[in-house]
């Protein structure tokens, strides 16, 4: 089959000005406070990016006929790691002794186009070129090839994914997609018939490489970390004796899984601190390897309804944890910070989603020791403003298995859009009464305040796996 490297006049639309974007971060040194800020700045773009996909895809919905329909629908659930081209910083002494240094890193779309047109077309030339030596390499050299081939075209994808953000009017396109080097590798990737087997091949290729934060894997459109996830992280956790924690590491190694006929495949990539990826590795599982091993995400309508949130584009929330925010695995016993930030001052309250097979609920998180529904609500000032705030540590114990958290933020008090909960002195949550976890989620987003020029509101969530020792 030809792959084939085009340019495509995109016929959506989504920015049409100018935007000027700013993250902001804070740290003992300047590093520490530019990659603070740097990643903030990208957690920002990718936000935006969400909300802008999601709006223009919203659009398509309603023209079946429109040529670029499937191109924006399967751009809706944007992952992560987005690469930010352009950045500029600018460093400030704090009198503080906590965080002497603050950084702003500031993304001006117009200016950040042509580094992005240019990026596609330089992954565009290398991609040509690496098909052209792969049809005439060895067998022995094709695997390795086909890895970098792979890598080449998750990093044009991310990209991409930021051009249509920055209303790009030329996107260079390509034919060549993720399945396809999935289906050309096939023939070539060696065969794990044991979940250790595999991890012993992920450690082996990654090896080089010293301070990497293991994400566990998950399966293809889900946050959900399985049980053959966890195992896998388990083996890579021993085999890559040179892990981090997530605060301290240099990389960052992120496994995603299709579930096909044949097996599980694996994409393992290696993202430095700017999102770039730095190599990757195709590994399939042969069905053997996981039997009696649950290896599929269970809540792919409750991901998918907590992915649709869309905030307004004048109020943003963050959530992340001491292990960041996607990919989450916690174990019993151990200590999850859950840590939040706006981008302006307002309201927040939490509602959480219990999604245990044994028991599914709903429950208010208590933040504070108010006598009424005020216990469910923090005020960020302007002072705390673009900070994250911790919001507590929490121990992990039973029940054991899938959860969600969904912050809802607002400019105006959301005393009256608290949902009703009643204490329950079994489990000790606040159990939120309304059915079932997917139709409580639905109504608490029915009772955020309407929103005016005045009024601002946001969302966002968290999806995490608890698993007993």
């Amino acid at each position: 089959m030809k792959y084939t490297f085009v340019m495509l006049l995109l016929v959506v639309t989504l920015a049409m000005y100018s935007i000027q974007l700013e993250g902001i971060g804070f740290g003992v040194t300047q590093d520490e406070a530019k990659a603070n800020a740097l990643k903030d700045l990208a957690g920002l773009i990718e936000s935006n990016v969400k909300t802008e996909i999601s709006r223009v895809a919203e659009q398509v919905n309603h023209d079946t006929k429109n040529t670029y329909s499937e191109y924006v629908k399967s751009d809706v659930n944007v992952k992560t790691d987005l690469p930010i081209m352009g950045a500029t910083f600018q460093i400030t002494k704090n009198k503080t002794k906590e965080y002497p240094f603050s950084a702003k890193a500031s993304f001006d779309t117009d200016k950040s186009i042509v580094l992005y047109k240019e990026k596609l077309k330089e992954i565009g030339v290398e991609v040509e070129s690496l098909l052209k030596n792969i049809e005439k390499s060895t067998n022995d050299i094709k695997l390795k090839l086909l890895n970098e081939l792979m890598t080449l075209v998750t990093s044009y994808q991310k990209y991409r994914l930021v051009s249509v953000y920055l209303a790009i009017s030329e996107i260079p396109d390509m034919s060549l997609t993720k399945s396809d080097v999935l289906t050309m590798i096939s023939g070539y990737q060696n065969n794990c018939d044991s979940i250790e087997k595999g991890a012993l091949l992920i450690a082996e290729d990654f090896k080089e490489y010293k301070g990497v934060f293991i994400y566990p894997a998950t399966p293809a459109n889900s946050n959900e970390v399985t049980q053959f996830s966890k195992m896998l992280n388990d083996y890579l956790s021993l085999k890559m004796s040179d892990h981090q924690l997530y605060s301290d590491a240099k990389y960052y190694l992120r496994s995603n899984y299709d579930i096909l006929n044949d097996g599980i495949h694996m994409v393992s990539q290696l993202f430095d601190k700017e999102n770039n990826i730095i190599k990757s590795r195709i590994t399939r599982f042969l069905p053997a390897s996981y039997i009696n091993v649950a290896y599929k995400p269970e809540h792919v309508a409750m991901s998918s309804l907590l992915n649709n949130a869309v905030s307004s584009s004048d109020m943003k929330i963050e959530l992340t944890t001491n292990k960041g925010k996607t990919n989450l695995l916690f174990i019993e016993g151990e200590e999850i910070e859950l840590l939040a930030k706006v981008n302006r001052s307002g309201f927040i309250y939490f509602a959480g989603y219990v999604l245990h097979n044994a028991k599914e609920f709903s429950y208010l998180l208590e933040l504070n020791e108010a006598k009424n529904n005020r216990k469910f609500i923090v005020f960020v000032n302007d002072d705390d403003v673009n900070k994250w705030i911790s919001l507590g540590k929490f121990q992990v114990s039973s029940p054991f298995g899938v959860e969600s958290l969904q912050a809802i933020a607002s400019t105006k008090d959301l005393i009256d859009s608290i949902p009703d909960a009643i204490f329950d002195s079994e489990s000790g949550y606040y159990v939120i009464n309304g059915g079932t976890p997917e139709k409580i989620l639905v109504n608490t987003r029915g009772l955020k305040p309407k929103e005016t020029k005045v009024i601002k509101n946001a969302e966002t969530s968290l999806m995490f796996t608890t698993y007993s020792k």
